[in-house]
């Protein structure tokens, strides 16, 4: 007898529902994980931030503070990953940059 209501598949190792997309996530849909971790990170910076004057004073060595600083920079304005331009090779499809200086008047 059905009663409409789709049966999912449990699996027979660990007991838990078998996901129904053999292919994974969607394209473009973010990780509920990685998604919660960077709102804690958020929340931690919005709490962080205004404090970070009062301890960065505190460090007596300015190397050690802007080593301090340049580490929680990484975590505000993440590196951004390098690109590379593949133009077919230099015979083929020649790359040329032109620059003008224009003078002000």
């Amino acid at each position: 007898m059905d009663n409409g209501k789709k049966k999912t598949k449990v699996s027979p190792i660990n007991g838990q529902p078998v996901p129904t997309n053999p292919n994974g996530r969607t394209k473009g849909v973010p990780n509920k994980a990685t998604t919660e971790f960077k709102q804690g990170l958020n929340n931690l910076f919005e709490y962080a931030t205004p404090h970070m004057v009062t301890w960065l004073e505190q460090i007596d060595s300015p190397e050690r503070r802007f080593e301090v600083l340049s580490k929680f920079a990484d975590y505000l304005y993440p590196k951004l990953a390098r690109t590379d331009i593949n133009h077919g090779g230099q015979d083929k499809n020649p790359i040329q940059i032109s620059i003008t200086h224009v003078k002000k008047d």
